[in-house]
């Protein structure tokens, strides 16, 4: 026998609801449950999507790209995003962030519930993001902004991000 979709959607509402939505979805092995939920049928990969794009990790202009195709081809995915992490390179090392500006420019607006960005393993190089690019993050709901193993060149451009962003309430910096 079957089960009603309203019983499948409650099994994986519980499932998400277990997710750790602190930056290591990896490592998270109710995500990985998730994934074989969205294998079961297509009604629960659909269901599934949803809350595995909570998170997402942009690492280079491509993802940037890929990802803003997909919201624009799917556009419910939109409001599914909620913690945004733009990652310069693996753990270990620091590299530019030139696609946070692509991130800015090319998706302002378009994520409602994006409350959270998290620059990681990141090199803020002068001229790296274009001023304009850094004030399209306004156009973010974001609260919460966590700087993890970020390098600035100087204290202006740390100030110039934070004032970018006028809901801010929470900064959490480490290794800044």
């Amino acid at each position: 026998p079957r089960l009603p979709l309203e019983v499948c959607e409650e099994i994986i509402d519980c499932v998400a609801a277990r997710l750790d939505a602190l930056w290591s979805p990896e490592k998270d092995p109710w995500r990985q449950t998730l994934l074989s939920c969205g294998f079961v049928c297509r009604a629960w990969h659909r269901y599934a999507l949803f809350y595995l794009r909570q998170c997402v990790k942009l690492r280079d202009r491509q993802q940037v790209v890929s990802l803003a195709k997909s919201l624009r081809d799917e556009p419910h995915f939109r409001r599914a995003v909620k913690f945004v992490e733009i990652a310069g390179a693996q753990r270990g090392s620091l590299h530019p962030i030139p696609h946070l500006g692509t991130f800015a420019s090319m998706l302002a607006g378009k994520l409602p519930n994006a409350n959270t960005v998290r620059l990681g393993n990141a090199e803020w190089t002068i001229g790296s993001i274009a001023p304009i690019s850094v004030r399209h993050l306004a156009l973010f709901p974001l609260t919460t902004l966590d700087l993890h193993n970020v390098c600035f060149p100087t204290i202006s451009q740390v100030a110039q991000l934070i004032s970018a962003l006028p809901g801010l309430h929470v900064v959490k910096c480490k290794k800044v």
